[in-house]
């Protein structure tokens, strides 16, 4: 055998190879979406016809999407909820429902902000529908979890951002060169500091993105935090010490803190202490 046709073989070889992993990959990412969407569509039409059992049996199957598949789990499990809720005299059904928001809420949103977008705003959506329920509205513990999911998206937020992306990024460079387009850039500084500037550009649309998603998601979850805190009376001292611990893990600022401090119940002057934790949030 002669090594040109050696070569030849070996060119084929390596061809199929290329192609059947190429292949591969593809259908394992056709796969996994089909899976994904299989997961989505079947609590979907088991809502729809109230098949709580079929809900209950591909909650395990909803539980598998994280973290892999953030936003997927988020849509799923908040249809999943939606299902359970309509089903409260059904035992396993409330059971289940409480343990699927304790679930949602221990899953963090990802550290990738481009990633985190749709994270936070699923997410949201998902815990804000819980409020529905008593089981959430009464519970000290939920609330004080959800108020957690606040801080961690305050702690994300930034104090009076502006949007910084641009329509026309790296405009100043042709300008500076006197062109009409990018392609028409000779000079490799000039290349290298549009490529940056567009780069950088697609980074801020990211950020304004994640900034406008934390902003609707504090607005939305925090309304509702502060309404349901609001109806446990003061002059308790458990309660007290449960509207401390909301205003220290949420990271309300004092004009919150005033504003359900003022509709609870029978004030007394343990409203100081708690305002002491606002003021110190506020200064972080």
């Amino acid at each position: 055998m002669s090594l040109l046709h050696i070569r030849r073989v070996m060119k084929i070889f390596l061809f199929i190879l290329v192609a059947f992993s190429t292949g591969y990959l593809f259908l394992a990412a056709t796969f996994a979406d089909t899976e994904t969407n299989s997961v989505y569509s079947k609590i979907e039409k088991a809502a729809i016809s109230n098949d709580v059992q079929t809900v209950l049996q591909v909650l395990p199957d909803v539980e598998k999407l994280w973290p892999q598949e953030p936003e997927a789990y988020f849509r799923s499990a908040r249809q999943a909820a939606k299902a359970l809720g309509e089903a409260q005299n059904n035992p396993d059904a409330k059971h289940s429902l409480l343990t699927l928001f304790e679930n949602i809420l221990q899953k963090p949103c990802p550290t990738n902000d481009e990633q985190a977008v749709s994270c936070f705003d699923n997410k949201q959506k998902a815990i804000r529908y819980y409020f529905n329920f008593k089981e959430v509205r009464n519970d000290k513990s939920q609330l004080i979890a959800i108020a957690n999911f606040v801080g961690e998206i305050r702690s994300r937020m930034i104090p009076n951002y502006a949007y910084r992306a641009q329509q026309l990024p790296g405009r100043e460079i042709l300008e500076q060169a006197r062109v009409m387009s990018p392609s028409k850039l000779t000079d490799p500084a000039l290349k290298r500091a549009y490529d940056k500037a567009v780069e950088q550009n697609e980074q801020n649309k990211i950020m304004d993105r994640l900034q406008s998603a934390l902003r609707s998601a504090n607005w939305a979850i925090t309304s509702h935090l502060l309404h349901n805190c609001s109806r446990f009376s003061s002059g308790d001292q458990k309660n007290d010490d449960f509207i401390k611990e909301i205003v220290s893990s949420a990271k309300l600022t004092e004009d919150e803190t005033k504003k359900m401090l003022v509709s609870r119940p029978s004030q007394t002057n343990s409203q100081a202490a708690i305002n002491e934790t606002a003021t110190n949030n506020s200064t972080k």
